[in-house]
């Protein structure tokens, strides 16, 4: 306990004497993980959040310029893994602003709801049901609020308001209408999707979304490849060029761990003449770093979110918890790797030289 209280002492006054020199190294570890940061794509990407949803919903999406609806629907029945298939289409609603309606096939149920999707629908022609963000955001706008039964005019038609509700995550219409009213209206701009169900081949999935690809020509197909997480192989992916630039950054950063590792030499010849060795001498310098690391990635953390919440981009830290430590693993073990270079060629010097080259300098 002694020697811990000693060896933390000295850190103290250490990081005290050369304050100046520890914030430069500090501010560069900041830039660093910000680049990481920014440059990696690694937090709150539209395209990421979308590839979560769909992986953890088990969703195929294709884009169609045209489809033949039921012929989509005849084939997707005969496979026994699809839960369900639905589709999408994006216009303008009467004030003009974006709206994308869906419909369900079988008509989807929501527990608890308030609703159930298609079954509180009636049939008669003109009906739909409104996603309850839509509405928040309609009456947030300025926009008239509707009721049961009101009227609302889209696809070049007045309609009839049925019913309100919360969606999950992965379902982003707008608006539900009926199928048969959907593939009436609806014939171009589609996009067309299945949900499968957990623990299906994704082998099978993939063959089955290319022959409907290359069937009904398809402009584009989103089909999951993995579970709904990042591993340590897609963050580095993510990163690409730039930790060609982090390299070189830290390798500069080098320069000062020279700098204020020499300025310590008398520090570490005490520790060796205290009976630690080189590995124990190389540990308490990896430990003194690891705390620049955790403090500097804290406040790039910071710094990077307020700039999401200045530029109005919402962040969601939970689903991206992996990624963060994914991020501080990797510069941790940059920064450890490159200081652990300047330091291990230091500390190899006996406990008298280390003395008299701090005495000399």
């Amino acid at each position: 306990m002694t020697k811990i209280y000693f060896i933390w002492k000295n850190i103290n006054y250490s990081f005290l004497s050369e304050k100046h020199l520890t914030i430069l190294i500090l501010l560069g570890m900041v830039v660093c993980d910000v680049i990481f940061f920014i440059f990696g794509n690694v937090f709150w990407s539209d395209i990421k959040t979308r590839q979560y949803k769909e992986y953890e919903n088990n969703i195929v999406t294709l884009e169609f310029d045209s489809l033949d609806i039921s012929s989509f629907l005849e084939r997707t029945a005969k496979k026994d893994f699809i839960t369900s298939t639905f589709f999408e289409h994006t216009t303008s609603d009467q004030d003009n602003g974006s709206l994308t309606i869906a419909a369900y096939s079988p008509s989807f149920n929501i527990t608890n709801s308030g609703i159930q999707l298609g079954s509180s629908l009636d049939g008669s022609p003109m009906e739909f049901v409104m996603n309850s963000s839509y509405a928040r955001m309609r009456n947030y706008n300025g926009l008239p609020t509707l009721r049961l039964k009101d009227i609302f005019h889209f696809l070049d038609d007045d309609w009839i308001f049925a019913g309100i509700l919360s969606l999950g995550a992965a379902d982003q219409f707008d608006i539900l209408i009926n199928l048969e009213d959907f593939t009436s209206h609806i014939k171009e701009d589609i996009n067309a999707s299945f949900r499968y169900r957990s623990g299906t081949s994704l082998i099978e999935i993939r063959d089955f979304s290319n022959e409907l690809q290359a069937e009904y020509h398809a402009s584009h197909v989103v089909i999951p490849s993995q579970p709904a997480h990042t591993t340590y192989g897609e963050f580095l992916s993510d990163l690409g060029g730039a930790l060609v630039l982090l390299v070189i950054a830290i390798i500069n950063y080098m320069f000062l761990y020279q700098f204020l590792l020499t300025k310590r030499t008398y520090l570490y010849g005490i520790y060796k003449a205290c009976g630690m060795g080189n590995f124990q001498t190389l540990c308490i310098l990896c430990a003194e770093l690891l705390v620049m690391l955790v403090i500097s990635f804290g406040v790039a953390m910071l710094l990077y979110s307020a700039g999401l919440f200045l530029i109005g981009q919402e962040a969601s830290y939970a689903q991206h918890t992996t990624e963060f430590l994914f991020a501080f693993l990797t510069i941790a073990a940059m920064n450890l790797f490159f200081g652990g270079i300047v330091a291990g060629k230091l500390i190899r010097n006996s406990p008298a030289k280390l003395i008299k080259e701090s005495v000399v300098r």
